[in-house]
């Protein structure tokens, strides 16, 4: 089944660290048969207080697979660029299933 990783940023304090990370991440995420389904700072809040300010929505064949890569040296190697150059937090959620299937 396969699983989504959101990760959504609330504030960019630092944008050319933010982009050396996009840059350093990017090759990590096709290694792992990622595929990018959201990558935006056009966020529009509908409902609630939530005013995030950039979303990024990885699909991964399975949670073991979304797993691999974010534990995965290629990627932890870069992660905490991301870290510092914004605020935010990343979830993991199943694809979702019609009864029946």
């Amino acid at each position: 089944m396969a699983v989504y990783m959101i990760f959504y940023q609330d504030e960019i304090t630092d944008r050319a660290g933010l982009n050396a990370y996009q840059a350093a991440a990017g090759p990590s995420v096709g290694a792992h048969k990622a595929i990018p389904r959201v990558v935006t700072e056009t966020v529009e809040t509908i409902e609630g207080d939530w005013k995030p300010v950039r979303v990024v929505m990885l699909e991964f064949e399975s949670r073991e697979a979304a797993l691999a890569w974010y534990n995965s040296p290629e990627y932890s190697q870069v992660r905490g660029m991301r870290l510092a150059a914004s605020t935010g937090a990343g979830i993991m959620v199943e694809a979702f299933k019609m009864p029946g299937q």
